[in-house]
């Protein structure tokens, strides 16, 4: 099992693709760029879910995954669905 739970996945017109993930262990939230590995940066979780506000095509949010309850929640808080 890894550490590593992949939260949003953002694929931008000009190809590329990012990712907001959370690691359990340290319960941190990041943005990472998987074609610059040295474009990663720290989050908070308000932060995080901010890029899942948006629904569009480009940005793919894995809803329900492990450890991202309140996450889930902030997204549907930021998209209008309440809770």
């Amino acid at each position: 099992m890894s550490d590593r739970t992949v939260h949003v996945e953002i694929l931008p017109m000009g190809g590329g693709h990012i990712e907001i993930v959370r690691y359990d262990r340290s319960g941190k939230w990041f943005y990472e760029d998987k074609d610059r590995p040295t474009m990663r940066r720290r989050l908070t979780l308000a932060e995080a879910a901010e890029f899942a506000r948006v629904d569009r095509p480009a940005v793919i949010w894995h809803e329900g995954r492990l450890g991202g309850r309140a996450f889930d929640a902030a997204v549907r808080r930021l998209r209008g669905g309440g809770q």
